[in-house]
């Protein structure tokens, strides 16, 4: 069973990094949930980890092994995350994953202070190579959005043999602040909602609107498809996959015939950006999958129908069709920050192929938009 566990490691480490030049010059690291101490609600735990997580892998010098590889793993060997908080715990923990070192830390708060340590350790030596801390008079919005980026950083930097003189060089110091915040009651619905919605691993929600063509049909079908809600999901062997709810319609006027077409789609879709697999932002480009329902309608106009041969019209009704389609778009982070969770927007170009289905038009070329929200999923 060892070895089972020993080469499904091997294999999560190499394939889960699209640039495995890239991880080769970081240092390998698992995280353990941080431990919660009086003052701060225990349902704050993973997404708080979480964040620590991404911060850490954010700093550009540590390829960080997901939370769901490290559960998989350690169920092989009946092991549990909960509760690993020790050093002791941490190391074998790092062992039985093959990383280089381990975190484990706390979140707490004493009076209106809250305090956030972490700690970095060799598993080979057991020895601790670096312990920081940050506190602050601030609500726990703030450690989740400013202060774990902090200590992140600090340990990120303790970790170097050599630090460049005077500034800290892992973070981009002219990126943007937030230019709007709103933060969430404690306890509140809207809270609570986004917190389910990270422990499913979702990682972000969004809408799309836009304009549709048909390319190469003669009969000018204009309109608008594809518009509907997506739910996108965390890093999936370097892809993020992506459920699209959507609709819409189009017409066209030939011969004396208004046609018409619109349905339903529910699709699956993985995309990466381009031009670092590491970023949330910026250029991207997939492909999908979906079933459609497409509803055909014709109407004869202008000249009485008994004048026009009904088989160039007899095409209503309602059908299900599979399609692929081919988007690249960019995705632009607008800094407004919901309760730690950052508003963004897209343009994307896509093209959808009705697969099964020979009748005009089968082919939507949409230059789309929309506005989503990230969640604080890794």
């Amino acid at each position: 069973m060892y070895w089972k566990v020993c080469l499904l490691v091997v294999a999560l480490l190499v394939f889960s990094s699209p640039v495995s030049g890239r991880a080769a010059d970081k240092t390998t690291i698992a995280v353990l949930d941080l431990d919660i101490s009086s003052g701060v609600s225990e349902s704050y735990q993973r997404v708080l980890s979480d964040r620590l997580r991404q911060e850490l892998f954010k700093t550009g010098i540590f390829t960080v092994v997901e939370r769901n590889t490290m559960e998989d793993v350690l169920t092989e060997q009946s092991l549990h995350l909960a509760g690993c908080t020790s050093n002791e715990c941490a190391i074998e923990v790092g062992r039985i994953l093959g990383v280089q070192q381990m975190v484990a830390g706390s979140v707490g708060k004493v009076g209106e202070v809250h305090t956030v340590s972490v700690r970095l350790i060799d598993v080979e030596t057991t020895e601790v190579l670096a312990a920081e801390s940050v506190d602050c008079s601030c609500a726990i919005e703030d450690v989740l959005t400013t202060r774990l980026r902090e200590v992140a950083d600090l340990l990120a930097l303790s970790s170097l043999e050599e630090t460049p003189e005077g500034s800290l060089p892992l973070r981009n110091s002219n990126e943007p602040e937030d230019r709007w915040r709103v933060n969430l009651p404690e306890g509140s619905w809207a809270e609570k909602t986004f917190l389910y919605m990270e422990d499913m691993n979702i990682r972000a929600v969004g809408t799309r609107f836009g304009s549709t063509v048909a390319p190469g049909n003669s009969s000018g079908w204009f309109g608008s498809m594809g518009n509907g809600l997506t739910v996108d999901f965390g890093d999936w062997r370097g892809f993020y996959p992506q459920i699209l709810l959507g609709g819409g319609g189009m017409g066209a006027t030939k011969d004396n015939i208004t046609y018409g077409v619109g349905g339903g789609t529910f699709g699956l879709r993985m995309y990466n950006f381009n031009l670092d697999p590491d970023d949330e932002d910026g250029l991207y480009s997939g492909a999908g999958i979906a079933f459609n329902t497409m509803t055909y309608t014709s109407t004869v106009t202008e000249v009485s129908p008994e004048l026009i041969d009904p088989s160039h019209h007899d095409n209503s009704g309602t059908y299900g069709h599979l399609s692929a389609e081919l988007f690249v778009g960019h995705l632009f982070d607008l800094h407004w920050n919901l309760d730690g969770r950052t508003l963004y927007t897209f343009v994307e170009l896509d093209y959808m192929y009705l697969v099964t289905s020979t009748r005009q038009p089968n082919g939507f070329l949409s230059l789309m938009t929309g506005i989503g929200l990230k969640l604080n999923t890794f």
